[in-house]
């Protein structure tokens, strides 16, 4: 195989997969960004929130959208990338016991959720409901450091990306060039995924 086929059985899976995320943040918004750059056309987006200014200097919005509600609103500057996008939003909470009933459909799963607790929450409710379910989760986003120290710890389905000397969240400042590599990387390690699959199907 040459490398303009295996490069297009690569698009072609990236056209396949549907990837989740949870959490239209700094992290969300960004990382799903890369991923409709990278090829990946289908996604479920779920977050309760509306966009305020303040989340201006991190997230993938923009002024004219303040007040808009974040899912609706990541759709529309997705779509303005590329027209062909699959993706269903919701609008809505994530209920323990029930966070995983929006993704049960999807490949990969990103958790980008900006409450600690929530996390822990989150990624218990999906390694007990939807095991097989690709899940890449971040912790530690917080601060001015290099992202050069960013472990990734592995353990089933789930892969975490962790900074052991990220500022405390509720403390430390978010800088979007930070905040944007990390989204960066999550959205890598989703192609990785993909890629890997590829490979050994």
């Amino acid at each position: 195989m040459n490398t303009r086929e295996h490069e297009k059985e690569i698009r072609d899976k990236l056209k396949a997969v549907k990837i989740g995320v949870a959490g239209c943040g700094g992290l969300g918004s960004n990382a799903a960004a890369a991923l409709v750059r990278a090829g990946v056309k289908n996604f479920v987006l779920v977050d309760r929130d509306s966009i305020e200014t303040s989340n201006l200097n991190r997230q993938f919005f923009f002024s004219k959208q303040v007040g808009e509600i974040k899912v609706d609103a990541l759709k529309s500057n997705l779509l303005s990338i590329y027209a062909d996008l699959d993706i269903d939003t919701f609008h809505a909470d994530l209920i323990p016991g029930e966070m995983h009933r929006h993704f049960t459909q999807c490949d990969i799963v990103l958790e980008a959720l900006d409450d600690a607790a929530a996390k822990v929450a989150f990624i218990e409710d999906m390694q007990i409901n939807c095991p097989k379910i690709k899940l890449i989760a971040v912790s530690g986003i917080a601060g001015t450091a290099s992202v050069d120290k960013l472990e990734k710890i592995r353990s089933g389905s789930l892969t975490v990306l962790i900074d052991p000397e990220a500022e405390d969240s509720s403390q430390g400042i978010l800088m979007a060039p930070r905040i944007i590599a990390i989204a960066a990387i999550q959205a890598l390690e989703a192609v990785i995924e993909i890629i890997s699959k590829h490979d050994n199907d």
